[in-house]
C-alpha cells in the first residue's frame, strides 16, 4: 500500500470541516491516543497471538454463569469491551467518538499527538453469522480458503457486497497472479490460466456454489495437472498473463458475479498454499494484503457498544503446519490493516473541552457507572 497523507486539526471544527471536505461520511473511524508503527487487534500485540483464545475462553469459564443469553453468543464482542485481548479492533460510524478517543488518555500520551484512522466502507464485509458461529474465532480463513459451507456463504457475501466497487477484487487478481509468477510456480499458474480460459469461455459458468462438490473436485483437478511434466509451456508467461488481464478487463468492472468472485477465492487458496507454505512463521511474508475487511457488529449487549455504535474489523488470521521434507514449518499469518485516511490532532486538551460541550465525554461514551463517577468527579 502506497503512504497517505496525514491532515493536521487543533480543534473540533477543523476536524468537522476535513471531514466533509474529504466526503469521509461513507468511512468507518477510529480513535488512537498515538501513534502506533501498525494497526493491529490487542491479540496481535501479544507475544504469542494464538493465545488469546486460551484467554477469552478461560474468560467465559470464570464469568459465563453471569451472562445473557445474547452476550453468550457475542462473547467475542463482551471480551473485547471488557479487556481480554481478541482478533477484533474497534470502529464506529460516529467520527466524534473516535475523536475523544484519540484525545482521551493524554497523561499515559503526553505530549503526543492523536490520530483518527478512517477505512472506506465499500472494502467492508459484514460476516456476523460467520463470526458468531467460530469459537473465539478459530481457523476462519483456513475455512474461507477451504470447499465447505463457509466457503459457500462467504463467496455469497463478497459477491453481493463487492457490485459496489469490485475494482478491488480485480486488482487484487492480478496482484496474486503475480505473486505466483515470482516464485516460478509455472505449472501453478499455467494450470490456472486455464481454468481462466474455461471460464472465459463461459464453461465454468453454471459452477456456483450451490454445486461447490463439484467446484471442489475442480481444486483438486488443478493440483493433479500441476503434477504432469508435459504441461504446455508453448505460450509465453506474458501472453497468458495479457490474456488473463484482457478477460478481466472485458468482465466490466461493474458486472462480477458470483463465478468471479469463485474463481478469486481459488487463486486465493492456491497463492496461500504455494507462496505462504514457502515461509515459516518468523519469515512472514507481507506481500499477501487482502483488499476487503471483515466486519463484526454486534447487537446492544452492553452500554458501551450501544454508547459508541462499535463495528469492529474481524482481522484475519491463517494457521497450519506444513512439512517439506523432513522440515516442519509453522505457518501464522496475519492481516495486515491499512487505513485510507488519517487525521492528526494536535490540540488534545483544547479538543476535549469542546467535546465536552457537544455531550461527548466520558460518562456519554462509556455509559456505566464507573465512568460516569469518573467523570462526575473530574467536572467538579
Amino acid at each position: 500500500m502506497s503512504s497517505i497523507d496525514i491532515v493536521q486539526v487543533e480543534n473540533v471544527n477543523q476536524y468537522l470541516d476535513v471531514i466533509a471536505s474529504n466526503n469521509l461520511y461513507e468511512y468507518v473511524s477510529r480513535g488512537q491516543a498515538k501513534q502506533y508503527p501498525t494497526l493491529d487487534s490487542s491479540a496481535f500485540r501479544l507475544d504469542e497471538p494464538r493465545m488469546f483464545k486460551s484467554m477469552v475462553k478461560a474468560y467465559f469459564e470464570t464469568i459465563g454463569n453471569e451472562l445473557t443469553p445474547m452476550q453468550e453468543k457475542h462473547f467475542l464482542a463482551f471480551s473485547q469491551h471488557h479487556g481480554i485481548p481478541t482478533n477484533l479492533i474497534d470502529f464506529t460510524n460516529r467520527h466524534l467518538v473516535s475523536l475523544f478517543f484519540a484525545c482521551y488518555d493524554t497523561e499515559k500520551c503526553a505530549g503526543q499527538s492523536g490520530y483518527i484512522k478512517f477505512i472506506k466502507s465499500d472494502r467492508l464485509i459484514n460476516c456476523n453469522n460467520l463470526i458468531i458461529n467460530f469459537e473465539y474465532g478459530e481457523g476462519l480463513l483456513n475455512k474461507i480458503l477451504g470447499v465447505n459451507e463457509v466457503t459457500k456463504s462467504f463467496s455469497y457475501i463478497a459477491a453481493e457486497i463487492h457490485k459496489k466497487n469490485p475494482s478491488y477484487i480485480v486488482e487484487h487478481f492480478f496482484e496474486l497472479v503475480d505473486l505466483l509468477k515470482e516464485i516460478d510456480q509455472k505449472k501453478v499458474f499455467y494450470a490456472f490460466y486455464e481454468l481462466v480460459e474455461q471460464h472465459k469461455n463461459n464453461i465454468l459458468s453454471n459452477y456456483t456454489f450451490k454445486d461447490y462438490p463439484i467446484y471442489g473436485e475442480l481444486l483438486a483437478a488443478i493440483y493433479k495437472s500441476c503434477e504432469h511434466e508435459d504441461a504446455n509451456f508453448f505460450i509465453s508467461d506474458e501472453k497468458r498473463l495479457t490474456s488473463i488481464k484482457d478477460y478481466m478487463k472485458h468482465r466490466n468492472y461493474f458486472s462480477i458475479d458470483l463465478s468471479d468472485i469463485n474463481l478469486y477465492l481459488l487463486l486465493l487458496n492456491i497463492v496461500f498454499l504455494e507462496y505462504l507454505s514457502l515461509f515459516g512463521r518468523d519469515n512472514n511474508p507481507e506481500k499477501i494484503e487482502l483488499p476487503f475487511y471483515l466486519t463484526y457488529i454486534p447487537p446492544n449487549i452492553d452500554n458501551r457498544i450501544a454508547s459508541q455504535s462499535s463495528i469492529f474489523i474481524y482481522q484475519l488470521f491463517y494457521e497450519g503446519g506444513h512439512v517439506y521434507g523432513k522440515e516442519y514449518s509453522d505457518i501464522f499469518w496475519q492481516q495486515k490493516i491499512n487505513t485510507d485516511f488519517e487525521i492528526e490532532v494536535t490540540d488534545k486538551k483544547g479538543t476535549l473541552a469542546q467535546l465536552d460541550k457537544l455531550g461527548v465525554n466520558l460518562m456519554t461514551i462509556y455509559n456505566d457507572y464507573d465512568n460516569i463517577a469518573k467523570y462526575i468527579k473530574s467536572s467538579i
